[in-house]
């Protein structure tokens, strides 16, 4: 687990070391006060062909946006693309249908609902597979 500044906080998982099934992978914290939070997700482990491509292009990371910014990037799978989840730090903003194996997206993220201070954008991709 690695410490990226302000509440970010980000760790990696082998996948390839799975069963091939489904898993949850959660998180939580505790604060000063002993009040927890936690964050669960559902994944599904497969061995389906070769690892998907994502490329973030907007916005680059540390970039200071305010209000509608374009979330875009470009996105590949050889199984062939279904969709690409977009959260904004843990909250599922937008879901964008997705055909063939490379595709361009783009989502418009109004920025002036958000608080001051650093946000994540994490993307999602799922094939076909």
């Amino acid at each position: 687990m690695s410490y990226q500044g302000g509440n970010l906080w980000s760790a990696s998982w082998d996948a390839g070391t799975a069963s091939q099934t489904h898993h949850v992978l959660a998180v939580s914290a505790t604060d000063a006060t002993g009040r927890t939070s936690m964050e669960a997700v559902d994944v599904m482990v497969s061995a389906a062909g070769t690892p998907s491509n994502i490329a973030l292009d907007s916005p680059t990371e540390g970039e200071t946006v305010s209000g509608v910014v374009s979330v875009s990037g470009l996105i590949s799978d050889q199984d062939g693309l279904r969709a690409v989840r977009i959260y904004i730090d843990s909250a599922l903003r937008s879901e964008i249908p997705l055909q063939g194996t490379t595709r361009s997206f783009s989502w418009a993220w109004d920025t002036s609902q958000m608080s001051n201070g650093q946000h994540c954008v994490r993307l999602c991709l799922y094939d076909q597979a």
